[in-house]
C-alpha cells in the first residue's frame, strides 16, 4: 500500500466503482494526492462505466465553465469608460478625490 502524504494512515486501495466515483470531482479538479490519483486513474483504465462517468462530468464541467463566462456588451464598456473618464476629469479639474466628498450614505453634509 502507498502512503498518503496528507494522512499518516496507509492508503486503502479503491475497491469499487462507488468509491472511485466518490473521488471523481477531486480527481477532475486535481485535488488528490499522487497516490490516490494513481489509484483512481488505474480504476478508470479498467472500468468502462466509471470512465464514461468521468468523461461526462469532465465535459459537463468544461461546458459550464465556458457558458458561465458572460460577454460584456461593447455599449456598456463604452458607457463605463466614459463615466470613469468624466469622473477623472472632474477630479483633476477640482483637484479633489472622490474620497474628499461627503458620503451619499451619511446623514449630514460633511459626511459624518
Amino acid at each position: 500500500m502507498s502512503e498518503n502524504r496528507y494522512n499518516t494512515q496507509p492508503l486503502s486501495p479503491v475497491r469499487n466503482c462507488e468509491e472511485a466515483l466518490g473521488h471523481l470531482y477531486h480527481f477532475i479538479d486535481g485535488h488528490l494526492d499522487d497516490a490516490r490519483r494513481t489509484q483512481i486513474s488505474g480504476h478508470l483504465d479498467k472500468c468502462g462505466p466509471c470512465v464514461d462517468a468521468f468523461d461526462f462530468h469532465a465535459e459537463l464541467r468544461a461546458i459550464v465553465a465556458r457558458k458561465s463566462y458572460d460577454e460584456i456588451p461593447d455599449t456598456l464598456k463604452q458607457r463605463v469608460f466614459a463615466a470613469l473618464t468624466a469622473e477623472t476629469a472632474m477630479n483633476l479639474t477640482a483637484k479633489t478625490s472622490p474620497f474628499d466628498r461627503p458620503s451619499p450614505f451619511s446623514g449630514s453634509a460633511d459626511g459624518r
